[in-house]
C-alpha cells in the first residue's frame, strides 16, 4: 500500500508544487506581471489614440476645424509698416497699411519696445485680426529690401502685447 501512495502521492505532490509555485521563479514572475501592465497600458493609450481619432476626423470636428481656418484665413492679411518710430526706452508707434485694409495705428509700450525694435519703415509683415479689430496675431516677415530680419518680432495667436 505504501507503493501505491508513493506511485500516487508523487504526481499529486508534483501538481501541488507547481499550482502552489507556478513552476517560475520570482524575476519570471515579476517579468511576466511587468508585460502584463504593460500589454495592458498599451492597450488603454490604443483606445484613448482611436477615441481621439475618431472625434478629430468625425465630419463635424472637420467641419468646424475648416470653418475655423477660413475665417482666420479671412481676418489675416500682409501689409507693410510705415511711421515707425520705437525707442527702447520710451516705446512708440507705427502704423500697418496694407492696400484695401483700414490703416492699423499700433502703439508701443515701454516695457515692450524692445520686442519691436527690428521693426523699420517699409518691412513687410503679416498681421491677424481679432473680430473687434485688435491685433491677435503679428509676424516680421522680411525687410523692405527683402531680407529676413535677424530678431524678428513674432506674435502668435493671443501673444500680441496689449
Amino acid at each position: 500500500m505504501t507503493v501505491v501512495a508513493w506511485i500516487i502521492g508523487i504526481p499529486v505532490m508534483i501538481m501541488l508544487f507547481i499550482w502552489l509555485f507556478d513552476g517560475r521563479t520570482q524575476a519570471q514572475k515579476r517579468a511576466a506581471a511587468k508585460a502584463s501592465d504593460q500589454r495592458r497600458q498599451g492597450l488603454a493609450a490604443r483606445e484613448q489614440r482611436e477615441q481621439w481619432e475618431r472625434e478629430y476626423y468625425a465630419p463635424e470636428a472637420v467641419t468646424a476645424r475648416e470653418a475655423a481656418k477660413a475665417d482666420h484665413d479671412r481676418r489675416t492679411y500682409r501689409a507693410e509698416v510705415s511711421g515707425c518710430s520705437i525707442s527702447g526706452v520710451k516705446g512708440g508707434s507705427f502704423k500697418i497699411k496694407a492696400e484695401g485694409r483700414d490703416d492699423i495705428e499700433a502703439r508701443v509700450l515701454p516695457g515692450d519696445a524692445l520686442y519691436f525694435l527690428s521693426l523699420k519703415n517699409g518691412d513687410i509683415v503679416q498681421v491677424t485680426l481679432t473680430d473687434d479689430g485688435g491685433l491677435d496675431e503679428f509676424w516680421h516677415l522680411s525687410r523692405a529690401n527683402g531680407a529676413k530680419p535677424r530678431n524678428p518680432a513674432d506674435f502668435g495667436p493671443g501673444m500680441v502685447p496689449a
